[in-house]
């Protein structure tokens, strides 16, 4: 977590887990407004996000902002919080970046495993469906119509 007092041309850091390189673009003295605008420039839609949300936040139009984004370097990728709160009194705002990369790890395996347990109970439902219109046509041929009836009543519970 990196804790940050934004001022509109200066930024504070209270480090607890960022490395060098972070520092570096987003260290004591820095306007992190600008670092959020030349990655704006590059198409990042997170820091165009970003420079729209704490304006919005030092300009008093919004009461505090928030947002998710990635942060990826060539061994791994990361996601943090980031949490805008404009500061009492002054002119500025505490800026907060909380690694969330646990919980989206989580969530990623959350929607996989939905989607695996819903293709796996689609399957078998699919088959019983296939069969049950197989044993209804073959009764229709044999003339056995409320025998078929009572098949389709089936089919439409089924959905």
């Amino acid at each position: 977590m990196a804790a940050m007092v934004a001022t509109p041309m200066t930024l504070s850091v209270k480090q607890a887990s960022c490395s060098p390189e972070q520092l570096e673009r987003t260290g004591r003295g820095v306007n992190y407004l600008e670092v959020c605008r030349k990655a704006q420039g590059t198409g990042d839609e997170e820091a165009r996000a970003a420079v729209v949300g704490i304006e919005a936040v030092l300009q008093g139009t919004q009461p505090s902002f928030t947002l998710e984004y990635p942060c990826v370097s060539p061994t791994q990728q990361n996601w943090y919080l980031m949490r805008v709160t404009p500061l009492p009194y002054q002119r500025g705002a505490v800026v907060v970046h909380i690694d969330i990369t646990a919980r989206k790890a989580l969530e990623q395996q959350k929607d996989l495993f939905i989607s695996l347990a819903s293709h796996e109970l689609q399957t078998p439902l699919t088959a019983l469906k296939g069969l049950i219109q197989l044993e209804k046509k073959h009764r229709d041929k044999q003339g056995l119509s409320e025998a078929g009836d009572r098949l389709t009543k089936m089919e439409v519970l089924r959905m």
